[in-house]
């Protein structure tokens, strides 16, 4: 009797926001397993592997930058890479060879190093100045036998103080005083504009050993369709509603990869807002109506963007192969050029 009661309980405390975020959080990992799978992912997965080594035996060049646009798979990169190199307990302190930290929106260098102290399971009092964070973050990272140091969303320090032309000199320096006082190597993760902190900084640039840039997978290229539908497949997997056709056939595939430019965060989030549209219209399963209506609850007041949902399979083809970069221009986000 008490277990049910415990079973009822914890079933009128979980909301239905909550379990429809528990349904995405679950098709999210099956996107990554989706994405190691496909060349192009590997590819920079590669890269960032290759850096890691060398910059255990080059003292000169041990920062890197993974850069991209919004859903390009920056994140979803950096997060499996992390997870192949988990913390180690040890007697006396932990090892962690590659410790992942996101950049505090609106924040300084002195937030940016409570973070990465946060991380390391260190928080610093509020009284600290940026030289004592600093110290601690280097003693910290030492300590711990931190090899790799991945700061995500780079550009949220960069706009917060987008009025200072010294901003980036600051970051510059902050990334140069753990590489030439560690044996660690640092990447620098965000929107591509991060990439003018080594523009800036001759010093930094001289001490970049990796630009892994990531863009969306063209249409236009085999290999990137196939693994596009690669990771249709995971996501269809996933999910809690069937889809009125598999995700991963090629037409249902090609319209999400149009729409989405090809990128892993923008595809993901449409497969994922169509599914919302399905179950508030209480449908059983996920139609092309439903990814119309995602597409207009993504981009609202966008009375100019092409609908590929709307299409026959006879004009989507039509459509591609007359222009396939202008079909992407015209259904795509608005912040693909």
């Amino acid at each position: 009797m008490s277990v049910m009661m415990s079973i009822l309980e914890n079933s009128a405390m979980t909301t239905p926001n909550e379990i429809r975020q528990d349904r995405f959080t679950r098709m999210r990992d099956e996107a990554i397993e989706g994405a190691v799978r496909h060349k192009t992912f590997t590819r920079c997965l590669d890269r960032l592997a290759r850096f890691h080594q060398s910059s255990l035996s080059e003292s000169k060049c041990r920062c890197a930058f993974v850069t991209g646009e919004t859903g390009a798979g920056k994140s979803t990169l950096i997060e499996y890479y992390a997870s192949q190199h988990p913390r180690v307990s040890g007697r006396n302190v932990d090892c962690a060879p590659v410790v992942c930290v996101r950049a505090p929106g609106r924040s300084t260098v002195k937030g940016l190093g409570s973070a990465i102290l946060i991380k390391l399971g260190s928080p610093s009092p509020a009284s600290w100045s940026d030289f004592e964070i600093t110290n601690h973050v280097i003693k910290l990272i030492r300590a711990m036998d931190v090899q790799l140091l991945i700061i995500d969303e780079v550009q949220d320090l960069l706009e917060w103080k987008r009025n200072s032309s010294l901003f980036p000199t600051l970051v510059a320096n902050f990334v140069q005083s753990i590489i030439d006082t560690t044996a660690t190597g640092v990447v620098l993760v965000g929107l591509p504009n991060i990439e003018t902190i080594a523009d800036q900084e001759r010093q930094l640039a001289g001490r970049t050993g990796a630009y892994i840039r990531m863009t969306g997978l063209r249409p236009t290229s085999p290999t990137e369709r196939a693994d596009f539908k690669l990771l249709m497949e995971a996501l269809g997997m996933r999910s809690h509603l069937p889809f009125f056709a598999p995700l991963d056939s090629p037409l249902i595939a090609l319209r999400i990869q149009i729409a989405s430019a090809g990128y892993i965060g923008e595809a993901r989030r449409l497969v994922r807002f169509a599914v919302n549209c399905a179950e508030d219209e209480g449908s059983a399963l996920v139609r092309l109506e439903d990814f119309s209506a995602a597409l207009r609850d993504m981009t609202p007041g966008d009375s100019v963007r092409v609908d590929p949902f709307k299409m026959s399979d006879v004009d989507l083809m039509a459509w591609i192969e007359i222009d396939p970069k202008k079909a992407i221009k015209d259904a795509g986000p608005k912040w693909i050029e």
